[in-house]
Parts: C-alpha cells; structure tokens; sequence
C-alpha cells in the first residue's frame, strides 16, 4: 500500500522501507539530521498510514465509554486526549489519540498495523444505532513537529495558530478544504497533527515544505520518528504494547478510568489486586554499546567493578527480560532503551545487563523520558 505522498517522497529521494504493507520513507538524508531538525526546527512527516475510525451519532461518546480505558465524557468539543482499547483479559489492542471536534462526532486515530483489527472489534461491540465507519482511505495526516512548527503552519495557512493549545482540535479551511488541525503528536516537540481529504495531501505537502524552508524544515522519515519517540519513551504499538501486555504492565495508569465500565477493566482490577509481575521501564546503557529490539536483560549476581568493560560470561546471571526498543539517541550521543522486566528490576537506578552479540553490556533503570528538555516545551501525547 503506498499514501498519497509516495511519489513526492520518491522525488525527494527517500530511502522506502515496508512499514505493515505500507511503503513509507524510512529517510531522506540521514536519521540523526532528521531527527535533529526536529528537535531544533521543524520537521514533517507523512503519517498516512495511520488509521482513522469515525464515530457519529447521540451514543457516540457513551459507546466509546464502553470501548476506551479514558474518561470520554470528560472530553470537551475541540479537545483530544490519548486512549487504549483493551481485550476482556485486559491485553492492549491498540493505543490510539481520541479527537472530538464536534459534539456527536469523535475521530479515533489508531496504528496503521489495528486498523482492520479496531474498526472490527468496534462493530462487533456495537448495541444500538452508534456509526462507525473506517474513514481511512479517504485520509492522509501529516504531522509538523518542532519549536518552530507553529511559525511554519502560520506562513503555510496565513492563519494564527499560537493560541492552539496542547490536545485541542480545530477545524480550519486550509490548503483549498477544511482540516482538522490538533496539538497532538509523537516527538517530544511543539508540534501539529493535520487531517485532511487525501486529494489535498500534496498541495498540502508541498506548501508545508516551501513555506517552512526559511525556518529549516525538513521532511522526515521513519527512522527519525522512531528515535525521537525512544527519546521520549513514548510506547510503540507492537513493542512495548500489544495484547499479551496489560496498561499496567506499560506503565499507563494515568490513561485509566476505573471507575466506569469499560472492556478489560475486571481483569486490569484483578491484577492490580494481585500485583503486577513485570512492568516496562527506561534505561540507558552505561558501557558503550547500543540495545536493540529483542536482546536479552540479565541480572547478575556478582557483578564486576563499575569501570570495568563488558564481560562474555553470564554465569551466575538470572534473565529477568527483554529489551522492547532501543537505540542510540541522537540528542544525548548515547545507548538508550525500554525492556519488559520483572518487576522488582524496574525501579530507577537498578543495575541491569544487556546481552549484546553474546557480551553482557552494563546499563541502569532511569526514570522517562530520557530527553528531559522537551519536557520544558511540553510534549504531545502519544499518537
């Protein structure tokens, strides 16, 4: 499957990787320049891959009640706020950001790999007369990230868009059709998410990059999307959630609305009664060495002086897990990760080992994010 974009990304010579059948750009130039640009300027990127699920109707937000871990009803007009959908058994079906840019009306922007998934256990929970219509196809997103995102949005639109404030939604005629504008998004960084009919997505695009040339923006790919969110420890659907992984095993209580009903909620109780066996958490490598997805978390016994380099033998080394994400960080020039770990290992500052291509590589738990100066610009949700 290819978004409407794939031939300006094609022009612009991007590297295309196969993202869940999507052909998206994994890069442009480099990923640390990329990445950079977005933690200093602005970026942009195409995310029409993503999926979008439409919600109309008068028991629109109770029927979302029943399928969402957040308080819908708490979601004011123009407002966005980030959500799961569970399992019975309290597993993750997907992570999603919830827009409600009108009264009746609420957009649910999911993974592009639970697109299907959703819109199906969607229609197969509804009782009454809810619409629930997969608005896909019909949709690109683009999301403008960075300090200087909302100087660039200005200059595209002619509009004023400072006053847009972190997780609200505005409609907007932009680019020749209306859109649907929000301060949501996955960097860390001030930044814009912008929905719009997907036969405007290139005269979007295009005007998005001219416009944003004088303030160094730059189209940005995957590969840069995924280093930033680490940065930020944002969860990455498939990673460190899925449907064997409960919310509070991810580490997202403040996503949870226990006191209504909704599908999981028994079994999220039940085990929050009995304790939680293993949680995400952060860390960050203290020899040198990067982490990646799937290498192993040792605890060792007897651990060697703190200056000493990575060792070969695990003898008298417990596995208490696995790495989920990891990589290194292009802002802080060093290893950085997520792993799934028992849950008396996840507490800051614990000493935990990386098997790396068979040398046990030192790292600790740290608290998240690990980019603490994004935090100061205050960072979008997680979509």
């Amino acid at each position: 499957m290819r978004t409407p974009l794939y031939e300006e990304h094609v022009a612009l010579g991007a590297k295309i990787t196969v993202f869940y059948g999507w052909e998206m750009p994994l890069q442009y130039t480099r990923v640390a320049e990329e990445h950079l640009a977005v933690r200093r300027a602005a970026g942009l990127f195409d995310v029409s891959h993503m999926g979008e699920i439409l919600f109309t109707g008068p028991r629109a937000a109770s029927f979302l009640e029943r399928m969402t871990t957040n308080w819908v009803e708490a979601l004011g007009v123009g407002q966005a706020q980030y959500t799961l959908l569970c399992r019975e058994d309290g597993g993750i079906l997907d992570d999603t950001v919830l827009y409600r840019p009108d009264r009746e009306t609420f957009l649910l922007c999911v993974n592009a790999a639970n697109t299907e998934k959703i819109f199906r256990w969607c229609l197969k929970h509804r009782a009454g007369d809810e619409e629930v219509r997969d608005a896909t196809p019909e949709t690109a997103l683009l999301a403008l990230q960075g300090p200087r995102s909302t100087a660039v949005l200005e200059s595209a639109t002619s509009m004023t868009w400072e006053g847009l404030k972190l997780h609200q939604v505005r409609k907007a005629p932009c680019f020749g059709v209306e859109v649907l504008v929000a301060r949501t998004g996955y960097t860390g960084e001030r930044g814009y998410e912008i929905f719009l009919p997907t036969a405007a997505a290139v005269s979007a695009w295009r005007g998005l990059l001219a416009a944003g040339a004088p303030y160094g923006l730059k189209p940005v790919g995957l590969g840069a999307r995924d280093a930033l969110r680490l940065e930020m420890g944002y969860p990455l659907y498939g990673h460190e959630l899925s449907e064997e992984i409960t919310p509070l095993e991810a580490g997202l209580e403040q996503f949870l609305d226990l006191h209504k009903a909704f599908i999981g909620r028994d079994a999220i109780l039940q085990l929050q009664q009995q304790g939680i066996p293993r949680k995400i958490a952060g860390f960050e490598m203290i020899h040198q060495g990067v982490p990646r997805e799937g290498y192993a978390v040792y605890s060792l016994g007897s651990p060697p002086p703190p200056d000493s380099s990575p060792i070969q033998s695990r003898e008298g080394g417990t596995r208490i897990g696995r790495v989920t994400s990891g990589g290194m960080s292009p802002s802080l020039k060093k290893g950085i990760g997520m792993a799934l770990v028992e849950a008396a290992f996840a507490r800051p500052e614990t000493e935990i080992w990386i098997d790396i291509r068979g040398k046990m590589h030192r790292a600790k738990i740290v608290e998240r994010p690990f980019y603490k100066k994004a935090v100061s610009r205050q960072q979008s949700a997680v979509s």
